[in-house]
């Protein structure tokens, strides 16, 4: 589900397989690159497909992409597993927090 100016909506999708999901419609390689941009362009900016029980959520378009890239709206966390790599090398890409260049 997502907000929109009208309400919650749920997010679309094609209809699917019991446990494969859209397994079976998604091609290899370069055309399945393909097929998630003619289902952007079908679907609209906001899609997912299921995979195997794996829910995948699909964005385009400048606004949407625009506001989840916006790192200000974000903060950032620090697995509690990464903590301990901290003490051997220091912060870093995985292991420094928010408030951390």
């Amino acid at each position: 589900m997502y907000n929109t100016p009208s309400g919650t909506e749920r997010i679309p999708e094609r209809p699917a397989l019991p446990l494969v999901g859209h397994a079976l419609d998604v091609p290899d390689g370069a055309e399945g690159l393909a097929y998630v941009m003619q289902e952007a362009k079908e679907l609209g900016p906001l899609f997912k497909l299921r995979i195997f029980g794996t829910e995948i959520n699909f964005v385009s378009g400048l606004d949407l992409v625009s506001e989840l890239a916006d790192e200000s709206r974000f903060r950032k966390n620090v697995h509690p597993v990464l903590v301990i790599l901290r003490e051997i090398g220091g912060d870093g890409l995985f292991t420094a927090y928010g408030d951390e260049p």
